[in-house]
């Protein structure tokens, strides 16, 4: 078996991550700022050998939440 070409494990060819925040005035000094977050992972493998399906990881996606509160100028 020959490891010549093969990709790093844990290494997908493609990641992607997005973020969206809103802040939101609710008057004085005082903002509510939303935030939704997604990171996507391609298919990767978990060895550096890649000769079957055994190793290979699918892809898969983390999303998270967050909600601040934001105060002073």
């Amino acid at each position: 078996m020959t490891l010549g070409g093969e990709s790093l494990p844990y290494a997908p060819e493609f990641t992607a991550n997005a973020t969206i925040q809103y802040t939101i005035p609710l008057g004085g000094d005082l903002c509510l700022q939303p935030r939704v977050t997604d990171a996507f992972m391609g298919t990767g493998y978990s060895s550096v050998f890649q000769a079957d399906y055994y190793f290979e990881m699918p892809a898969y996606s983390l999303y998270g939440a967050d909600l601040g509160l934001i105060s002073g100028p």
